[in-house]
């Protein structure tokens, strides 16, 4: 059984965000610059060529030439010269998830919309081994896109995921949705009240689904809307605050007669 995993938000506490981006808007240009990179990135995500979206250089080339600003540094550069030192880069209960994952029989894979040119130099960094990184420059494809995680085989032979885990309801759990695979929203912020209710229950809760609601509603706020059409709210299988939990539970719920869900597992 293979389980993909996104990157930022749900295994690492969005390392290139710490390592690399903090420091290049802190050295160079203006807040105007770096407003310009987010609604490039936003412009490329709704149009018709997202995969560019997530080309960190290109971006920063464009609207640099555009804008007549000296060119920066390359990201690979600044990845390489920066500091991957801190523990809070990854989350405490990655590596004992991952660890418990695989002893109970699951093959572990990360699916990020970051180019895994990028992210292979996070993963290598932080100490985090898969075998593949299911990314935009990897399987010509991005989240919420199906194919995203459908074009698996084209990295392993015969290879198919199960199971998608990620913090984004619009791209993680959409895709998993379109792609027919079992979506586990991981939900860090969790309040207490809601991580008191059994994991099992939790996606027909009431409350949850009002949450589900206006999270997704805001992640389009924020980052756009994926080629404009969104034919349903995204539908988490399994909703968990952290891997852990996850591994802990995954068993349980596919022995617990869930029809759908023990069909995608």
């Amino acid at each position: 059984m293979w389980i993909s995993f996104d990157l930022d938000g749900t295994i690492l506490d969005w390392p290139f965000g710490q390592v690399v981006f903090k420091p290049l808007r802190d050295s160079h240009g203006t807040p105007e610059l770096h407003e310009a990179f987010r609604m490039e990135f936003r412009n490329r995500f709704a149009g018709q060529s997202p995969v560019t979206a997530f080309d960190w250089d290109d971006i920063h080339a464009s609207v640099t030439a555009h804008l007549e600003h000296a060119p920066l540094p390359r990201i690979l550069e600044l990845a390489e010269a920066g500091d991957w030192t801190r523990p809070e880069l990854v989350y405490p209960d990655t590596k004992p998830a991952l660890e418990q994952l695989e002893k109970m029989g699951y093959k572990s894979v990360v699916g990020t919309n970051g180019l895994a040119q990028y992210q292979r130099v996070a993963l290598e960094k932080l100490g985090i081994s898969v075998p593949h990184v299911i990314a935009p420059d990897t399987v010509g494809f991005v989240k919420p896109q199906a194919e995203f995680l459908t074009q698996f085989h084209t990295l392993e032979p015969d290879g198919v995921i199960g199971v998608h885990v990620g913090d984004l309801l619009a791209q993680d759990v959409m895709s998993a949705n379109r792609a027919g695979v079992t979506a586990v929203w991981i939900w860090r912020d969790m309040p207490a009240e809601l991580r008191a209710i059994p994991a099992i229950d939790r996606p027909q809760n009431a409350a949850m689904q009002q949450a589900v609601q206006t999270t997704f509603e805001h992640e389009l706020e924020r980052d756009g809307r994926f080629s404009a059409v969104y034919e349903y709210t995204p539908r988490p299988d399994i909703i968990v605050a952290d891997l852990l939990e996850l591994a802990g539970v995954l068993p349980d719920l596919t022995l617990e007669g869930n029809v759908a869900l023990s069909a995608r597992l």
